[in-house]
């Protein structure tokens, strides 16, 4: 199953987060940059999940990750600020449960 992602575009750089991963989001120089960038911190962003309980399984490439929505953004991307507009942040990454 493909992991859902979203990229927020400016003229300079891109930025792309995981729609159901709050904090897996990296930037790049454009939109494949920023994928790239995404499945090499998957394994960093396991480390932090392991022993949390939360199963994670990193992608391999990132022609596994499906673009569900592109934002375009201003300088700097706020998508770093804020969730995808499609979906707000699940309660349970909120508080924990």
């Amino acid at each position: 199953m493909p992991v859902e992602v979203y990229v927020e575009a400016t003229g300079k750089r891109a930025f792309a987060g995981a729609m159901d991963w709050p904090g897996w989001c990296r930037a790049g120089r454009d939109e494949e940059a920023a994928l790239e960038a995404l499945v090499d911190y998957g394994a960093r962003y396991a480390r932090v999940l392991k022993g949390s309980g939360v199963r994670f399984t990193r992608p391999a490439r990132a022609s596994t990750l499906e673009v569900v929505e592109r934002l375009k953004g201003d300088a700097p991307p706020t998508s770093a600020l804020r969730r995808s507009p499609r979906r707000p942040t699940p309660r349970r990454s909120i508080d924990g449960g």
